[in-house]
């Protein structure tokens, strides 16, 4: 485990090819996606996709499945250099913009739709879920049950929050206002418990520290491995 603090910043910031690549990327259907300008307008969130992605630019040649990893300028370039699956509900792109990604890769690269549903076919050796839980997705204990079998590594950001923030959100399928507090990293602590053995490097204390965050909301951001209990064949 570790926390994506200013000095991991620094450091990535030497070489900052994540970047690079995106800016070297002259092609349109790219240009406009959500996450790819998301890349761009921050470093913080740069300096993480290189933590999780980083060898998967390098010749990889393994099985890799993205959770919630959303469309970017690297997609097209992982679904077409190795075996590698996005799975996404696809909410902050139109229909034309996915499809249109879509078509330049391999069938069946791209599924559309929540995690919980997805049916795996076989074993990756790489999971990675990067700014999904439990910031937008709480389900994290259901998650890691599911996909640590059928992969021999999980990768995955951790965001939470220690500044007691809290969120007023309607729901979608009532007239009803709640008022939501996110994680704080006590929470995340307990539900990454049961999974400590298989964890790289567990130091929980680290969630509870009120260090300098990198984002205007204050947010936390700590770096997991996990070892998965998938071979593949």
């Amino acid at each position: 485990m570790e926390l994506v603090t200013n000095e991991m910043l620094t450091r990535y910031l030497e070489d900052d090819w994540v970047q690079r690549f995106v800016m070297s990327d002259h092609n349109s259907q790219h240009a406009n996606l959500t996450c790819t300008r998301w890349l761009l307008d921050s470093a913080p969130k740069r300096c993480i996709f290189s933590q999780l992605y980083h060898d998967l630019e390098k010749q990889f040649s393994g099985r890799v499945l993205d959770v919630g990893g959303g469309l970017t300028a690297f997609t097209t370039r992982f679904g077409n250099s190795f075996d590698y699956e996005l799975l996404d509900l696809m909410n902050h792109d139109d229909r034309a913009s996915v499809d249109l990604v879509a078509a330049a890769l391999p069938v069946g690269a791209i599924h559309r739709m929540d995690w919980k549903e997805f049916v795996p076919n076989g074993t990756y050796d790489v999971v990675i879920a990067n700014d999904l839980f439990p910031n937008a997705d709480q389900r994290l204990g259901e998650f890691l049950e599911k996909f640590l079998p059928i992969t021999r590594e999980l990768r995955i950001s951790l965001t939470y929050y220690n500044n007691r923030i809290c969120y007023k959100v309607k729901r979608v399928d009532a007239d009803e206002f709640l008022f939501v507090r996110p994680w704080d990293g006590y929470r995340l602590g307990k539900e990454l418990l049961p999974f400590e053995e298989q964890m790289i490097e567990p130091k929980f204390s680290l969630l509870e520290r009120d260090a300098p965050s990198l984002f205007p909301n204050g947010r936390q951001v700590c770096l997991a491995t996990i070892r998965g209990g998938g071979e593949r064949g």
